[in-house]
């Protein structure tokens, strides 16, 4: 399916191409439209895209409605070449949304990371561990992206898992912003990695 050429801006002519088109789109918060003009913008396939602004400009809220989280006030919201406006499933099942504050629950690491499933409100729900998901491969992922030493501390920062033991405290209060932020990502890439499908990172305020 092909994307229509917005009023304001030019769409690529190949929409595959491009992960993510907003198309005149008016944000809202409280049922009331956000002070901004209506943004039109285009989010290439496979490719680092950065919005920056303000604090209170919108830029979370724009993260609420790519990921399916929230919709429009008016506008149009394009992912892989369809129009999913209305078709909030299929934003949430083509994006990967990591928000801005950690939501981390009692448990060890390795169920933070693998247990916990992320709800497209930003509620922190438990699930039953992926089979596939063993802390082995866990690890792996964690060395593989370069953020397994991070969360390593005093362990051995060979091929040892012992470190995806350590107990987490209700919203991680005995973890640093960095360590909380690393769960997230690492939540985020084994969320990615399940889905066996071209997936959209949206990612508010990562550091």
């Amino acid at each position: 399916e092909s994307v229509p050429p917005p009023r304001r801006a030019s769409v690529p002519q190949r929409p595959h191409q491009t992960a993510v088109v907003l198309q005149d789109i008016e944000l809202q918060q409280g049922g009331r439209a956000m002070p901004i003009r209506p943004i039109t913008a285009r989010f290439k396939h496979a490719c680092v895209n950065g919005v920056r602004g303000r604090s209170g400009i919108g830029k979370s809220t724009l993260a609420y409605l790519i990921a399916g989280v929230m919709q429009p006030r008016r506008g149009r919201i394009w992912i892989h070449g369809k129009d999913a406006t209305n078709d909030l499933q299929y934003r949430r099942s083509h994006t990967v949304f990591m928000p801005q504050h950690a939501q981390l629950f009692n448990g060890t690491l390795y169920d933070n990371i693998v247990y916990a499933d992320v709800h497209s409100r930003g509620e922190t729900r438990t699930r039953p561990a992926t089979p596939a998901w063993t802390k082995a491969r866990v690890h792996a992922l964690l060395d593989e992206s370069g953020l397994a030493g991070a969360l390593q501390g005093n362990h051995d920062a060979s091929a040892s898992t012992a470190y995806l033991d350590r107990r987490v405290v209700h919203e991680g209060s005995n973890l640093s912003g960095g360590q909380k932020q690393i769960v997230m990502y690492a939540r985020t890439l084994i969320s990615a990695a399940s889905r066996h499908k071209s997936t959209v990172y949206v990612l508010d305020e990562p550091h």
